[in-house]
């Protein structure tokens, strides 16, 4: 399976599509309004693809498997690379996805998982602005992954930890969370608002974007989105 990935042309299909909403989105919102596209590392596309039986995969064809990530790094980075000198975008938040305990080891992600991540990020890391998302709700690998050269993480700091606090020692790039996602689905405005403030202190106020640990579900009261504003006194 992963020998027959191939590599191809960013301006068709999904990728073409979502470069041409790009240009539109950077035409209409002009300069005042950043525009951030997010790219997932390779691995989270693989297992996309196979699911678990990825980890099967490298046990019994490693090389295989390597080849695969390759081709998916090569055509993340076309795509990149397009985003940046066609649409004319100011960023990228890269999502490290199944970057935990619980799906993978760690010994197995170094090996199997962070050379292609630098392959991509070599090229996101030409944008003005890279945030790197770690994604994962309990024992996600926050201390291997703060490294990696970007100017701000974002974690699910309410549920996988670091807190924000142990993680301003940690690191000195801008962290991005403070608000548990899960919670913010059926929770009042005013729980949003002490979570935000909490946050802010934490991050000794500073250093600090305040959101979710992970996206906003659809669902999340627009109440709730909104109380983030009143969290920082807009």
């Amino acid at each position: 399976m992963w020998k027959h990935l191939e590599e191809y042309d960013p301006h068709i299909g999904a990728f073409g599509r979502q470069l041409q909403s790009l240009k539109q989105i950077k035409d209409t919102v002009g300069l005042d309004v950043l525009v951030i596209q997010t790219i997932f590392l390779p691995f989270h596309i693989a297992q996309r693809l196979a699911y678990r039986r990825i980890l099967e995969d490298w046990k019994q064809e490693p090389e295989a498997l390597r080849q695969g990530l390759r081709t998916i790094a090569a055509n993340y980075t076309r795509f990149a690379e397009c985003c940046l000198t066609e649409a004319g975008i100011d960023g990228f938040f890269f999502g490290a996805f199944r970057c935990e305990k619980e799906w993978i080891p760690e010994p197995l992600y170094r090996e199997m998982v962070m050379d292609s991540d630098q392959k991509v990020m070599k090229t996101l890391r030409k944008a003005p602005i890279l945030f790197l998302h770690i994604h994962g709700e309990k024992e996600a690998y926050f201390n291997l992954l703060k490294g990696y050269d970007c100017d701000a993480i974002s974690w699910e700091d309410r549920l996988a930890g670091p807190s924000l606090a142990e993680a301003g020692t940690l690191t000195d790039k801008c962290l991005v969370g403070g608000i548990d996602h899960y919670k913010a689905l059926h929770c009042a405005p005013e729980e949003i608002v002490r979570q935000g403030r909490e946050a802010i202190t934490a991050a000794g106020g500073r250093g600090l974007i305040l959101a979710p640990g992970c996206t906003f579900f659809e669902e999340t009261p627009r109440e709730n989105i909104l109380a983030l504003k009143q969290a920082v006194g807009v």
